[in-house]
């Protein structure tokens, strides 16, 4: 009796958890349940008792002998409450055993040994809902609920996953929340002491290489905090031959690119480009793109969705290529739609009488699994007298206008990337 009355407590508890009002089924939403995932912060009342609880995933085998956890606030997604995160402290002990050779020798290069095994008393912990569903039965009331003094603790935590405006690691487990894979998302961070030797396994079924371990560390004479990735690998070798997690496809493909590019007379460049995608894998609605680093984007448009949101750095000095890209409702396999990217960026810049190109490696918006697709391109350019433009694809027409030219290319024969620049007339 005493048992049964511990458990329908615990299952009030749980029932009870508060949680973000959200339901996210527009890109407003989902928007918004993203910014709440990063400012995550975690529920005291919700603090138990934990004992003799294991995670065993890929190459992962975690235990929590004993102590205390309590869950972060959890996201309303589609009206459902959704429990991603919690904080743990006691006794635990964490065991990561590569099952692919060049994985355990590039950790052995790393380290004194081709595994990692740590003990530890506090642990940060990241999953999926069938791994927080897993909880239920290993917990019991705790006489003692977490305090001030976690809640900080989890705080600086979080905010390590997201320095530097990373928002890699909150738009993944958005991800995993609303497109869940057949594989539970894992993120494990036990923590000994320092940050500096702070771990991090990651298993994430939604990236090619889905299994990853990272070790934090300090460089540069500022001791810059980063996280280094001592191994990343995909789990393919098992006695049956099949994948025993769930390899990452694209989930859409860009078939036709509309590219107009005006130069200004210092190299600036105001562009418009539509791209027509094909959806490949459902739901379709949160996108990983790459765009220059420099791009001031002044809008994102799409006919078949109402409001596109795009997420990016918020100060410069953290500049990245990294877009995510989240669109207004979930799409099925085989549907298509279009998005239109209004921008400005600096691709070239005069250095003496040479025009220098920065066009990186993404100085249009490309998904982030490139695919071959064709193109139209219309480059706007001052007249110049002793260089000419040379891009990929064929020249279909060319007219000056005053002290401007007038360009239009065209690629029908798929290509994964076009690029161009500025070659001296020989005479």
């Amino acid at each position: 009796m005493r048992y049964l009355l511990i458990r329908l407590v615990l299952v009030s508890m749980v029932a009870l958890l508060p949680y973000i009002d959200l339901s996210a089924t527009d890109a407003d939403d989902l928007a918004e349940a993203f910014q709440n995932i990063k400012r995550s912060t975690l529920d005291p009342s919700t603090s138990a008792i934990i004992t003799n609880f294991t995670i065993d995933h890929q190459d992962l085998h975690l235990v929590l002998d004993t102590g205390r956890i309590a869950f972060l606030n959890p996201v309303m997604i589609d009206d459902m409450p959704h429990v991603y995160a919690a904080y743990f402290e006691g006794f635990g002990q964490f065991s990561f055993s590569p099952s692919e050779k060049d994985a355990r020798e590039r950790i052995l290069y790393y380290q004194d040994r081709d595994s990692v095994r740590v003990q530890f008393k506090k642990v940060l912990l990241v999953f999926s809902d069938d791994i927080y569903h897993r909880f239920d039965g290993y917990l019991k009331p705790c006489p003692k609920p977490f305090g001030k003094r976690q809640i900080k603790r989890v705080k600086k935590s979080w905010e390590r996953l997201i320095r530097d405006d990373n928002n890699y690691y909150i738009f993944e487990i958005l991800r995993n929340i609303t497109e869940p894979p057949e594989e539970p998302y894992v993120l494990v961070n036990p923590q000994t002491g320092d940050w500096s030797k702070s771990f991090y396994y990651i298993y994430d079924p939604l990236v090619s290489e889905e299994v990853r371990l990272l070790k934090s560390t300090v460089r540069g004479p500022n001791f810059a905090q980063y996280l280094k990735t001592l191994c990343s690998y995909t789990c393919i070798a098992t006695d049956s031959g099949q994948h025993c997690g769930e390899l990452a496809e694209p989930q859409v493909r860009v078939r036709h690119y509309t590219i107009d590019a005006s130069m200004s007379d210092y190299g600036d460049f105001e562009c418009a480009v539509g791209a027509q995608f094909e959806v490949l894998k459902g739901p379709g609605q949160l996108l990983w793109m790459y765009i220059h680093q420099d791009a001031e984007i002044d809008s994102i448009t799409s006919p078949e969705h109402k409001n596109v949101h795009h997420i990016r750095y918020e100060k410069d000095k953290n500049k990245s290529e990294m877009m995510y890209v989240i669109l207004d409702n979930p799409m099925e396999v085989g549907d298509k739609f279009s998005l239109n990217f209004y921008y400005s960026a600096p691709l070239f810049w005069f250095s003496d009488r040479d025009l220098v190109g920065n066009l990186g490696s993404s100085w249009y918006p490309m998904y982030i699994d490139p695919c071959r697709s064709t193109y139209e391109i219309t480059y706007e350019i001052p007249h110049f007298d002793d260089l000419k433009l040379v891009s990929t694809g064929k020249l279909v027409s060319s007219e000056k206008n005053g002290r401007r030219s007038i360009e239009k290319w065209e690629v029908t024969d798929p290509e994964y990337l076009v690029t161009f620049e500025f070659e001296e007339i020989k005479k």
